[in-house]
């Protein structure tokens, strides 16, 4: 910002001693002054070029947030790295990366991951055991950055925020931990069998014009996932209509919202995908009982057709990350029947 408003101004002055010298009004006091302005511009602007090219990668990453990028300095070797969700985790892995901390979860590890040092949740870990771990980088979801950041910063952890919520996401992901970590070869592999597997998919796909809508249920309330979910990412990949993009959602971090029983009745899904994000047993009861018992459910297609399905909570519980493959061939094999 500061570069746009002096860039003019200076233009502004050149220009006007220019047209003083050209009308032979200029001394030589005048030419030294213009010289000094030169020779500082072009100091100036070499500086400027070489900065905006040592944040070109991170820029263009999609990775990094501007608040953070004067900590990470990818030429660096890291060697102690703490990884706040599971999809990242696995993408390391994948990687041949070795972290020495992560995420605490429920959800199955490979044998590597399931000896790592867990730290607590993904929103608020454990500060003390973060810090018995002395890490050198910190990876976590922009998601949580207004909550995590004074945190981090207090104990001045070095802390690298990313995207990870979509299909796309951990697509990006792959790559750019691949170009970060020196594990290029390793991401281009991995990539290469996700679009492998994806054209194969996506070729199934003839003109399908059907809609779906996906529920999220938890303890306190039911919400509809929009495409800027996992759920719903892949549902976009797929070419399937969510009920959801009539509303128009702009803002990518609403990755679910609420709907009328009414709204929906009149969108008309012709599937219901449902994932379940808690150990109450008698949640999913509870789900089946209302579209059983609810008149504006029963005149949807998907219950009349009973096109129902409760979604692999290992697949769609939370992004999971190097197993995202997996739920989208799971999610076609549902959606392109």
């Amino acid at each position: 910002m500061e570069i746009l408003i002096i860039v003019p101004l200076i233009k502004k002055i050149l220009t006007h001693l220019y047209l003083k010298h050209n009308k032979n009004l200029i001394n030589i006091k005048t030419k030294n002054i213009v010289k000094i302005l030169f020779i500082t511009i072009f100091i100036a602007f070499t500086h400027i070029f070489s900065i905006s090219n040592l944040n070109l990668n991170d820029s263009n990453s999609k990775l990094v947030l501007k608040e953070e990028t004067k900590n990470i300095a990818f030429d660096k070797k890291y060697k102690r790295i703490i990884v706040l969700s599971l999809s990242t985790a696995r993408i390391l892995d994948s990687l041949n990366l070795d972290i020495v901390g992560m995420v605490s979860t429920e959800r199955e590890l490979s044998k590597k991951l399931a000896k790592v040092p867990k730290v607590g949740s993904p929103i608020k870990p454990n500060i003390e055991n973060i810090l018995k771990l002395n890490p050198d980088l910190l990876i976590t979801s922009k998601t949580f950055y207004n909550v995590q950041k004074d945190m981090f910063s207090k104990n001045n952890i070095n802390v690298l925020y990313i995207d990870n919520t979509t299909y796309e996401d951990t697509k990006n992901n792959i790559k750019y931990f691949g170009k970060y970590f020196n594990r290029d070869k390793e991401s281009k592999k991995i990539l290469f069998d996700f679009d492998s597997i994806e054209k194969k998919i996506i070729r199934k796909n003839k003109n399908n014009s059907s809609k779906v809508i996906i529920l999220h249920a938890n303890n306190k309330e039911i919400q509809i996932a929009t495409k800027y979910s996992f759920a719903g990412s892949i549902v976009k990949k797929l070419g399937i209509i969510n009920i959801t993009d009539s509303i128009n959602i702009l803002n990518k971090n609403q990755t679910y919202t609420k709907l009328s029983i009414e709204h929906i009745a009149k969108e008309n899904p012709d599937k219901i995908l449902i994932i379940i994000h808690s150990k109450n047993k008698n949640l999913k009861l509870s789900i089946k009982n209302d579209f059983k018992t609810n008149n504006l459910w029963q005149i949807t297609k998907a219950v009349q057709n009973n096109k129902i399905f409760f979604l692999d909570e290992e697949l769609f519980y939370a992004n999971p990350g190097i197993k995202c493959i997996e739920a989208l061939e799971y999610l076609a094999n549902i959606l392109y029947e």
